[in-house]
């Protein structure tokens, strides 16, 4: 639900035309671990759609921990030398100096950062009083449909990117 980026099909287009590949470490990082978390919160969010009950307060606990989880790959991804105390996962890539290609960067970092922070918002209205609170049926919706956003824009870049060394 993030805004295009202004430029946004300008990169798309160079990311094509110059054929760029993302490491397969970050490939892992980005549509394993990433993906996982995606998936999951997709599960609660659906639950609680077709059961037409809101999120409860442990869903929504447990989504906040996948978005948290989301938000230290990406920031990994982006600085892999600070993200290494908290994460051993960025060791390798911070001996092998791996980064993502800014065109790959820019675009995931916009849209997925944006609808994790909307996320987190949308959660953190009912969750942060001494009472937490269920989240709202209308919520849970746009947190799924959130979800799907981040899940197409992965899949727009795993069609546009390819792995380096193949998967």
């Amino acid at each position: 639900m993030a805004n295009p980026l202004e430029n946004e099909d300008q990169l798309y287009s160079q990311i094509s035309r110059e054929q760029i590949k993302t490491p397969a470490i970050l490939w892992d990082l980005i549509y394993h671990r990433i993906g996982d978390d995606i998936t999951v919160i997709s599960l609660i969010t659906g639950h609680a759609l077709r059961m037409g009950e809101p999120l409860s307060v442990e869903d929504a606990q447990v989504i906040l921990k996948h978005t948290q989880d989301i938000k230290e790959i990406l920031e990994g991804i982006r600085d892999p030398d600070q993200a290494v105390e908290k994460n051993p996962a960025f060791l390798e890539i911070c001996r092998k100096n791996i980064r993502l290609h800014p065109a790959v960067g820019t675009i995931l970092n916009h849209h997925i950062a944006n609808d994790v922070f909307s996320i987190n918002m949308a959660i953190g209205l009912y969750l942060s009083s001494k009472n937490p609170e269920a989240v709202p049926l209308e919520e849970a919706k746009e947190i799924s449909i959130r979800v799907s956003m981040i899940r197409e824009v992965m899949d727009k870049l795993r069609e546009a990117s390819m792995c380096e060394g193949g998967f």
